[in-house]
């Protein structure tokens, strides 16, 4: 099937720019065989001058189609497509986990980070079929574990994560966002599923964020750790954290903003609680999601097919020819 010539990588056909230099000088190299016309005679000249050489002619002109023939693979050429399905039938998922200092607040028992821990084990039990990610943050992002339908070995990191393992605090959920939103796009999916699993304040950015990503085709849902009310914040050692004012730090949960960020993101706004509801939320939102974009998933896009391999075959034939004894040398 033929759908018109292309190349992926045009670029490459600048190497003809060198290519015709060398062609102007072997021509004018050449040129030397006929320049004695004028002053040898055509019956006296086998005597007096080298005879031309005919097989560095030939080498030179197989070496210019060599050089053209490796433009062009390089080049990329292809003209012939094949339809691919927009959206795959596999569901994905990745989870954005926040651990900066305030998820040890205990105002859900026995702190927001054991908790958040707890329900994301609910996640994997419940997630059979799909594949998930995981990223970690504070200031900066981490993947923790790229795409993979591998639960037991996400659920292995669990343990280990705490904000102590983090190098520097924050809690930029943006970044964060982003992340996730390239997580999937290396991972080849077109709608994807964010899952935010923070207790952080949400800002003006975190909401871009969350616009980036639901441009993109993914959902952005949120799980707030933590309440309303809050809880005085404990170091390590048990003491309170206090602020420079020296008022006791007590982190509250920023409901409203959270819901605002999920539903910029297209997703789901749901605590953190001990029954099983919770992840049936975001299931739903997921699927109504998908039906709102029926029309779109029964599209097909396509992608070019490279037949630049295939020239290879001819030019590791010309490069044998060059090698033949008499041609080359």
């Amino acid at each position: 099937m033929f759908d018109g010539f292309s190349l992926l990588r045009p670029m490459w056909l600048l190497g003809l720019i060198p290519l015709a230099g060398l062609v102007w000088w072997w021509w004018r190299e050449s040129l030397t065989d006929t320049l004695w016309d004028g002053v040898v005679d055509k019956e006296l000249q086998r005597y007096v001058i080298e005879p031309p050489q005919h097989k560095r002619h030939t080498s030179a002109i197989a070496l210019f189609a060599g050089w053209c023939l490796c433009l062009l693979v390089l080049a990329g050429p292809v003209w012939e497509q094949r339809p691919v399905p927009l959206y795959s039938s596999v569901d994905s998922s990745v989870i954005l986990f926040d651990l900066s200092n305030s998820m040890y607040a205990e105002d859900v028992k026995p702190n927001r980070l054991t908790r958040a821990v707890f329900k994301l084990k609910d996640v994997f039990e419940q997630s059979a079929g799909q594949q998930l990610g995981l990223v970690a943050f504070s200031e900066r992002p981490y993947v923790i574990s790229p795409l993979t339908d591998d639960f037991a070995t996400i659920e292995s990191f669990l343990p280990s994560m705490s904000p102590e393992v983090m190098p520097i605090q924050g809690s930029r959920v943006d970044l964060a966002i982003f992340q996730g939103i390239d997580l999937l796009k290396q991972s080849g999916v077109s709608a994807g599923h964010l899952l935010l699993v923070t207790d952080a304040t949400i800002s003006s950015r975190d909401v871009t964020a969350a616009k980036a990503a639901r441009k993109a085709g993914h959902i952005v849902s949120v799980m707030g750790v933590g309440t309303a009310q809050g809880a005085p914040l404990r170091d390590t050692d048990g003491k309170f954290i206090k602020n420079s004012s020296g008022a006791v730090v007590v982190p509250k949960l920023d409901v409203s903003g959270l819901k605002k960020l999920s539903a910029t993101g297209g997703g789901s706004y749901i605590d953190v609680k001990s029954d099983q509801l919770d992840l049936h939320q975001l299931a739903l939102n997921a699927m109504n999601d998908g039906e709102k974009q029926t029309d779109i998933a029964d599209q097909q896009g396509s992608y070019w097919i490279e037949r630049g391999p295939y020239l290879v075959v001819l030019l590791a034939i010309l490069s044998l020819a060059l090698f033949r004894r008499g041609l080359a040398w």
